[in-house]
């Protein structure tokens, strides 16, 4: 999978909300397929942010190159850290402090932009790859490990246990392809700053990505799956994980019905579509779903539980989400 077919996934969302207010306001559903900034509401700035990050990840173009392009557009366009972009519904986005995170031209901001989409893209990419046939039953875990070093890094073991991963031989942070834990690992209905994803980075500025590890090392390691499956078992469930595989049906596509009018939800309805909790799918999928939802529900429960008895581990930089 390629740098330029992984970004073709995610479909430019322009929106003027804050990293807050897209994660009220928008469905995860939506987001996880979505190509957005925040506070960026210009479709053409997210466009371009696209293709940078496409170009960096395919090793035509490095940062400080992007860097400047980006920052040209956007003055281009009359964009102001005290304004705005011109045109931005009023209110919609509070003054900026020039030369701080919130301003869109600093240099603190556009890395992290970039940096931000290009690792989303690379990490995607990865994911794709490792599930292909005969790829997956090679090498059918990952290890999640540290791959920039940061100033103040977070807690990644306390995180691992949070999201329902149990560490194995010597503390490493290993989980099976398509386990559960790494979508909670970057949900941010348990990390603040996570990027609602299920591949690295998992969240803002983490610095964490994945290797790749073997079925022999896993079997040697004893890791795995959610419930307890062997390597071997956990491959020969008949569930989507593989690219290409021909006999792991696909999941219903699902459509977030977040907002919607009721009348337009109830001619969907009519239509054959059935709304199962806030999410449309089509006539028959229903009963798939509700069950993913019931099972991911009461997994959420029993970690939630957990947390309570776990060690307080998490720093003040852990709870607050700071980049």
């Amino acid at each position: 999978m390629t740098a330029a077919a992984t970004a073709e996934l995610r479909d430019v969302l322009p929106t003027w909300l804050g990293s807050q207010g897209i994660r009220d306001g928008i469905a995860a559903e939506l987001r996880a397929r979505a190509f957005f900034v925040s506070r960026c509401g210009v479709a053409d700035i997210l466009s371009l942010v696209k293709d940078l990050a496409t170009r960096m990840a395919a090793g035509d173009m490095d940062l400080a190159s992007a860097r400047v392009t980006l920052l040209q557009a956007i003055r281009a366009i009359g964009y102001t850290p005290a304004g705005g972009f011109p045109g931005t519904p009023e209110g919609a986005v509070p003054p900026a402090v020039e030369g701080t995170l919130q301003d869109l031209t600093s240099k603190r901001r556009l890395d992290l932009i970039l940096n931000t989409q290009l690792d989303l893209t690379k990490g995607r990419g990865q994911q794709l790859r490792g599930l292909r046939p005969g790829r997956l039953e090679q090498f059918p875990a990952y290890e999640l490990v540290r791959l920039g070093a940061r100033a103040v890094p977070r807690n990644w073991h306390a995180r691992w246990t949070i999201a329902g991963g149990q560490a194995v031989s010597g503390g490493r942070l290993i989980a099976l392809k398509g386990d559960p834990v790494w979508g909670e690992l970057g949900g941010s209905g348990n990390f603040d700053d996570a990027l609602d994803v299920d591949f690295p980075p998992f969240a803002f500025n983490s610095g964490m990505g994945w290797v790749e590890v073997s079925a022999e090392k896993c079997r040697a390691l004893g890791v795995t799956g959610p419930d307890g499956e062997t390597v071997d078992e956990w491959l020969a469930k008949s569930h989507p994980l593989t690219v290409g595989r021909q006999d792991a049906a696909m999941p219903p596509p699902q459509i977030s019905m977040t907002g919607i009018d009721p009348a337009l939800q109830n001619a969907l309805r009519q239509l054959g579509v059935d709304i199962v909790d806030g999410v449309a799918v089509p006539q028959g999928g229903a009963d798939a779903l509700r069950a993913r939802l019931a099972a991911r529900a009461a997994a959420r429960a029993a970690r939630a539980a957990a947390r309570i008895s776990a060690p307080a581990t998490l720093s003040a930089w852990e709870k607050g989400g700071v980049l």
